[in-house]
């Protein structure tokens, strides 16, 4: 029995070897750094959510564990013999330390005698392609126990951060495979696959966590947000690959302009002009010009000023269209960008530090207003800010 016992612990100890060759290997191909303005966000989010001194995105390596992110500490790396989030990384789940100083595994590390002087550990495993990379970690100073609610928000959080490494790592390959098989059938198909797998499916379960938890309170909104941003970035590609390969489905119906207006003004900055037309109805698939909408208002968000800035929307018509405009007063687009500003993965605007941007949004507002047989352009006489025009047929059976 002992020989069998030996046996399956040495089968075992190959096993694990393997795994982290190939977790290692992942780590490398990923090519993480530790500048990450949107992981900076989070930890310091993190920080005010949980009222901890310090929060990590850590990332483990054969011999060193370094920080992604990091709020409350002065180093960027430890030794992996110190680290918490090596043991982390066995399971799936968080491990939580109410006080290291009485953990048989802990209680001599120097990071709990000495400086950072570590009490309280909880941390969550974050991944791509099935390898646990590292963790999103809080500490604290004195003991603490998180509440069911904390557990919750907690997963969230590297969730998010796992979602945003596979958005990325997914992006990245779209982008250099595009340059050379962007009219390959296959290619496309795969990509359709990948994306429904792999983005749309893996934030959805994020975002129904994200509803069960107090949606009141303003950083949970703020994470919701973020979350669905990504989800509706993940569903343009969908629909990008469903036009090419004709799979693109505009469902039209007869719908009043203010129904579409009432859709996407939730936010005080934004206005909308004159009534005149509020009532008249429309042929259209209501949702696609809500998602148009929708990016061409949160694109001025993004470039006003958060105090005076003013997006305003307006609805005109003339003898065969009803004209949607978006306009602020924000920063403006210079010249030499305006002729690939629908370009597909087109990233060539100066966004603002920080702001996740896939290059795919104005281009998606292309496709979803040809396929509506209208027309969108930005208004290049426009030199107050910024404003962008489309164009939607006035059908017999919209009048």
């Amino acid at each position: 029995m002992s020989i069998i016992n030996n046996l399956n612990k040495t089968y075992m100890n190959i096993l694990s070897e393997k795994n982290e060759l190939k977790r290692l290997e992942e780590i490398q191909k990923l090519g993480l750094s530790n500048n990450n303005p949107k992981y900076d966000k989070i930890v310091d989010l993190v920080k005010v959510i949980f009222n901890v001194p310090i929060v990590l995105v850590s990332i483990i390596e054969k011999d060193l564990q370094w920080f992604a992110s990091c709020v409350g500490v002065s180093i960027n790396s430890t030794p992996r013999s110190q680290s918490f989030c090596t043991y982390t990384i066995k399971n799936d789940n968080i491990m939580e330390i109410p006080d290291a100083r009485k953990d048989e595994r802990f209680k001599e590390n120097p990071l709990v005698t000495r400086d950072p002087h570590i009490v309280f550990y909880a941390g969550k495993p974050i991944y791509s392609n099935g390898h646990k990379l590292g963790t999103l970690c809080i500490i604290d100073t004195i003991p603490r126990k998180l509440t069911e609610k904390q557990r919750n928000i907690l997963e969230v959080m590297a969730e998010y951060i796992t979602t945003d490494i596979k958005l990325n790592t997914i992006l990245k390959e779209a982008q250099e495979q595009n340059k050379v098989l962007s009219k390959n059938l296959e290619f496309k198909n795969k990509m359709m696959a990948m994306i429904h797998q792999d983005i749309v499916n893996c934030l959805s379960p994020s975002i129904s966590l994200l509803n069960i938890i107090d949606n009141q309170d303003d950083k949970i909104k703020m994470i919701f947000d973020s979350t669905m941003k990504a989800y509706e970035y993940a569903k343009d590609i969908v629909d990008i690959f469903k036009m090419n390969l004709d799979q693109y489905v505009i469902e039209k119906k007869s719908i009043k302009i203010k129904n579409i207006i009432n859709k996407v003004i939730k936010n005080k900055r934004i206005e909308f002009g004159h009534k005149t037309y509020y009532n008249l109805r429309i042929v259209c698939d209501k949702m696609k010009i809500v998602r148009v909408l929708d990016n061409l208002i949160n694109n001025s968000l993004d470039f006003i000023d958060q105090k005076t800035g003013k997006v305003i929307i307006n609805v005109d018509r003339d003898p065969e269209n009803i004209i949607f405009s978006v306009t602020d007063n924000g920063v403006g687009i210079p010249e030499n960008k305006i002729d690939n500003l629908f370009g597909l993965f087109n990233k060539n605007i100066n966004v603002k530090k920080g702001r996740y941007s896939t290059g795919i949004g104005l281009y998606s507002c292309k496709k979803i207003i040809e396929a509506h047989n209208g027309t969108i352009y930005y208004d290049r006489n426009y030199k107050k800010g910024t404003r962008f025009v489309f164009k939607l047929p006035f059908t017999q059976m919209s009048k």
